[in-house]
């Protein structure tokens, strides 16, 4: 079965930063929640003269960029409670990745976010998480937390949340 990877904007960005999305979308065909699309589709940092650039991702990689489909808001809702009873907050679009790859197994969410890593491990989805890193290798210049160390952390975090909270008030349902 062909692998999907739902990207969040902090991965897009930092190989933006090092001039890594051509070699990204030559092996993959990347899905964005439509947030994250919308966060991330125009301004990229150009690593060459240091300036922001403006690029339209689906003018550059046509059909390599594809937008998920999102759930309704009573979904977001409950995802987002479930993450503030834990202490944990993230990004929007991290939120519609989650709920997304919950219903779709073939997808894999690639993030450098330590709370949603975490998250994704205390929904028992650690298999739905992948780091920068195994998606792509070691590059130079790569940040630590897209690291396959760090993200191994990060699950490892998640599941002792898991036995720590268990479902307390129906949390992990």
């Amino acid at each position: 079965m062909k692998k999907l990877y739902i990207l969040d904007a902090d991965v897009i960005i930092h190989l933006a930063e090092l001039n890594k999305l051509d070699s990204l979308f030559k092996q993959f065909e990347i899905y964005f929640s439509p947030i994250v699309f919308k966060e991330i589709q125009y301004i990229v940092v150009d690593q060459k003269t240091g300036e922001r650039e403006r690029i339209n991702l689906k003018n550059r990689y046509g059909n390599r960029v594809k937008i998920i489909e999102t759930q309704g808001i009573s979904e977001f809702i409950k995802m987002k409670k479930k993450a503030l009873m834990l202490g944990k907050e993230f990004h929007e679009g991290e939120y519609e990745a989650i709920i997304f790859i919950q219903k779709h197994e073939d997808y894999r969410f690639c993030t450098g976010d330590a709370g949603a890593i975490q998250f994704l491990a205390f929904l028992g989805l650690s298999e739905q998480g992948i780091s920068l890193e195994k998606l792509i290798g070691n590059i130079k210049g790569m940040q630590k937390n897209f690291t396959e160390k760090s993200f191994r952390g990060n699950i490892k975090h998640g599941k002792q949340l898991r036995i720590q909270y268990g479902n307390i008030g129906g949390i992990n349902e």
